[in-house]
C-alpha cells in the first residue's frame, strides 16, 4: 500500500513539474503534421514542373514506331473450257519494320508565350508555398494565443467564483449573527450562480481551443507556456509607418501572386491571339522494313526497303469554327480582369498595412490602460469591502466591485491577445513574417506558468 501511495505521489509530482510546451514547440509539430502545409508542399513541387512541361513543347520530339503486318491473298482462275485446269494461287505476306522520326518546332509563336507561362507558374508556385508557410505561422500563433487568452479568462472566472463563494459564506454568517440583511445573502448567491456559469463557459471555450490546436499540430496538448504577468508591450520597430507600407508594397506575397497572375493572363492573351499565325517545324525520319512473300508454289520472295527523309512542315490554321477567335477574346478579357485584381490587391494591402500599424499602436496604449484598470478595480474592491464592514456600503457595492475586477482581467486578456496578433499581422502584411518571430515570442513566454486543459466535470 505504501508503495502505491508513493508511486501515485511521484506521478503527481512529475506531472506538476513537467515543462509546458512553447509556441515554437507547437509550431514545429505543425510543420510536420498540418495537412494544409503538406498539401501546399505537394502543390509547390508540382508547380516547379510547369516550366519543364511548357519548355518541352519547343524542344525536339523523337518518336519510334514498329510495325508487324501479315496478309494473305488468294486468287482463282476458272475457265469455261472443260479441258482447262483451274488455277488457284495463295500469297502470304509478312512485312515487319520500324521508323524513327525527329520533329523540331522552328517557329511557334503561341508556344513561346506558353513557355513564359510555365516559368511564371513555377514562380507562382514558389510564392504560394511561402504564403502557405506564413499562413501556418499565423494560424498556429492565433490559436495558441487564443488558448492562452482563454486560459487567462478561465483563471479570472475561477478567481471570481471563489471570491463570490467567500462573499456568500461571509454574508450567511453575518445574517446568522443578525448583522446582515437577507437580501445580502440572496445577492451574493445570485452573483455566485452567475460566476459559476461564467466558469463553465470559460472551461468549454478553453477545451474547444485545445482541440483546435490539436487540429493544427496533430497531437494533444495538456500544458502550454503562458504569458508572464509582467509582460510589456512595445511599439512597432521601425516606428515610421511609411517604412511598413513600402515593405508591404515590395514584399507582400499577395501582391506578388496577383502580379504573377496578371502576367500569366497577359501571356495567355498574347499566345491565343497568335494561334492563327503560321507554324514551321523540321522533320527527319528513318524507316527500315521488308516484305516477305510466300507463294503457293513455296517460292519465297523478299523485298527490303529503308530510307531517310527530311522535310519542312508549314502549318497555317485557317478556320476552326470560330473557336480560336473566341478563345483569343476570352483570354484578352481575362487579362484585363487579372490586371484590375492586381491593382485592387495592392490597394487592399496598403490599407491593411495602415490598419495593422494603427492597431498595434492602439494596442500598446489599450494594454497599458487595461493593466491600470485592474489596479483601479482592486483598489475599488478594497474600499468597498472596508465600507461594507463599516456599514457605509451595501453588499451590492461589494459584488459590483468584485465583478469589475473580473471584467478588468478579462479585458486585459483580450487586449493582450489583440496586441500580439496585431504585431504578427503587421509583419505578415509587410511580407517579413518568419519562424524567427515565433521563436522571439516563445522566448517571452513563461514556461513555469502553464495553461492546462481543464477537465470536463
Amino acid at each position: 500500500m505504501n508503495r502505491k501511495i508513493f508511486f501515485a505521489a511521484f506521478c503527481v509530482l512529475c506531472a506538476g513539474t513537467a515543462s509546458a510546451e512553447s509556441l515554437y514547440d507547437v509550431y514545429s509539430l505543425a510543420l510536420k503534421n498540418d495537412y494544409r502545409i503538406k498539401a501546399a508542399e505537394s502543390a509547390y513541387l508540382a508547380g516547379q514542373e510547369a516550366a519543364n512541361v511548357a519548355k518541352a513543347r519547343l524542344l525536339p520530339n523523337i518518336n519510334a514506331e514498329g510495325t508487324l503486318g501479315k496478309a494473305r491473298r488468294i486468287s482463282k482462275a476458272e475457265s469455261s473450257n472443260p479441258f482447262a485446269v483451274n488455277i488457284e494461287n495463295v500469297i502470304d505476306n509478312d512485312s515487319p519494320g520500324y521508323s524513327v522520326t525527329l520533329t523540331q518546332p522552328l517557329i511557334n509563336f503561341p508556344g513561346r508565350h506558353d513557355t513564359r507561362r510555365g516559368e511564371i507558374a513555377a514562380r507562382l508556385a514558389t510564392l504560394e508555398w511561402e504564403r502557405a508557410r506564413q499562413s501556418l505561422i499565423m494560424r498556429t500563433a492565433d490559436v495558441y494565443l487564443q488558448t492562452l487568452t482563454a486560459g487567462a479568462k478561465l483563471e479570472a472566472a475561477e478567481s471570481a467564483e471563489n471570491a463570490f463563494r467567500l462573499r456568500l459564506r461571509a454574508a450567511t454568517m453575518r445574517y446568522d449573527a443578525g448583522s446582515a440583511r437577507g437580501t445580502d445573502v440572496l445577492e451574493a448567491q445570485a452573483a455566485l450562480d452567475a460566476a459559476s456559469a461564467d466558469t463553465i463557459v470559460a472551461k468549454n471555450n478553453l477545451n474547444v481551443l485545445f482541440d483546435s490546436l490539436k487540429g493544427i499540430s496533430g497531437q494533444d496538448h495538456d500544458g502550454l507556456s503562458a504569458l508572464p504577468d509582467d509582460f510589456t508591450a512595445n511599439p512597432p520597430v521601425p516606428a515610421d509607418m511609411k517604412q511598413w507600407v513600402d515593405s508591404a508594397i515590395q514584399n507582400n506575397l499577395e501582391i506578388g501572386i496577383a502580379k504573377l497572375r496578371a502576367d500569366d493572363a497577359y501571356q495567355n492573351a498574347k499566345g491565343r491571339a497568335k494561334e492563327h499565325w503560321p507554324r514551321l517545324s523540321g522533320r527527319l525520319s528513318y524507316t527500315d522494313n521488308y516484305e516477305r512473300r510466300t507463294y503457293s508454289a513455296a517460292v519465297p520472295d523478299t523485298v527490303y526497303q529503308s530510307g531517310l527523309s527530311a522535310m519542312l512542315v508549314l502549318s497555317v490554321p485557317i478556320y476552326s469554327g470560330g473557336g480560336m477567335s473566341a478563345a483569343a477574346r476570352e483570354a484578352k478579357h481575362r487579362s484585363a480582369q487579372e490586371t484590375e485584381n492586381s491593382h485592387g490587391t495592392s490597394r487592399d494591402i496598403v490599407q491593411r498595412a495602415h490598419s495593422s500599424y494603427m492597431s498595434m499602436i492602439a494596442g500598446v496604449a489599450a494594454l497599458n490602460a487595461r493593466k491600470a484598470a485592474i489596479v483601479s478595480a482592486l483598489r475599488s474592491l478594497e474600499f468597498a469591502q472596508k465600507g461594507y464592514g463599516e456599514g457605509i456600503m451595501s453588499m451590492i457595492n461589494v459584488l459590483d466591485a468584485q465583478r469589475a475586477v473580473y471584467e478588468a482581467r478579462q479585458n486585459y486578456a483580450d487586449a493582450l491577445y489583440s496586441y500580439l496578433i496585431a504585431g504578427l499581422r503587421l509583419k505578415e502584411t509587410a511580407g517579413v513574417l518568419s519562424a524567427r518571430d515565433i521563436e522571439e515570442l516563445s522566448r517571452r513566454l513563461d514556461s513555469t506558468k502553464k495553461v492546462t486543459r481543464p477537465g470536463f466535470n
